[in-house]
């Protein structure tokens, strides 16, 4: 991954160390996890009617049923 090896040549780290250490030592998100992060805000926000207007359909709400039948066979109900 492009954002790891950059990490590693600016802290001048050996190439075999976990980037995973370097970015918990420096406190650093990663671009994935910085991603997550803001859908989830999004969303919760979304959920809380907290957005602008613009933002009101632009999602369909629907409920997911699951059903345990005979034999631990799932039945997935929308609607």
């Amino acid at each position: 991954m492009l954002q790891n090896r950059m990490l590693k040549y600016m802290t001048f780290t050996k190439k075999s160390l976990s980037a995973n250490s370097i970015f918990k030592l420096l406190k650093i998100i990663i671009i994935s996890d910085l991603y997550q992060l803001n859908l989830a805000k999004f969303m919760y926000k979304y959920n809380a009617n907290t957005l602008r207007s613009s933002f009101d359909n632009f999602f369909q709400n629907y409920t997911t049923y699951v059903i345990m039948a005979q034999g631990n066979k799932f039945l997935k109900i929308s609607s």
